[in-house]
């Protein structure tokens, strides 16, 4: 579990402008059919950090509304 503090540094936690502005060409690329396999995994990369990083959080919010700190 999550002490209050560690809860509150998770909910800070985000992507840089660099790599959403990265991450929305390379779902750009991949709705069209253009990604090389290079391409390819780098966008499973970045969809795979964001999925634990939505775990992550639901996880510190469930936390700091556990111990009335939300």
């Amino acid at each position: 579990m999550l002490s209050p503090d560690e809860a509150r540094a998770v909910l800070r936690w985000k992507f840089t402008a660099y790599d959403r502005q990265r991450a929305d060409e390379l779902s750009a690329k991949a709705r069209s059919g253009q990604l090389t396999v290079a391409e390819e995994h780098e966008l499973d990369e970045y969809l795979a950090i964001e999925s634990a990083l939505i775990t992550l959080k639901s996880k510190a919010r469930r936390t700091l509304e556990s111990t009335g700190l939300s």
